[in-house]
């Protein structure tokens, strides 16, 4: 028997957990072939870049850096003014 007379207890609410979680958004990668090909195909600039793809002028540079390193023939990643 519990204290209210009965053989059952007596529950007001539902039962619940409250549970918290850090999340951490992941931004998509940059898409480097798409870098490339606007960067050195179609000559846009850094400026460019970074507002078509969001990123910081720092992000886009450092891959811009890695692409020159692949020493892709005909890449330079500050192509002379047209």
């Amino acid at each position: 028997m519990d204290l209210h007379g009965g053989g059952y207890s007596i529950v007001g609410e539902p039962l619940t957990v409250d549970e918290e979680y850090a999340l951490v958004w992941k931004r998509a990668k940059l898409d480097t072939d798409e870098l490339a090909r606007l960067r050195f195909s179609e000559g846009w600039t850094v400026k460019k870049l970074i507002e078509h793809f969001g990123y910081s002028r720092s992000q886009i540079k450092k891959e811009l850096r890695k692409l020159n390193l692949l020493k892709i023939p005909n890449i330079d990643i500050y192509p002379k003014a047209v």
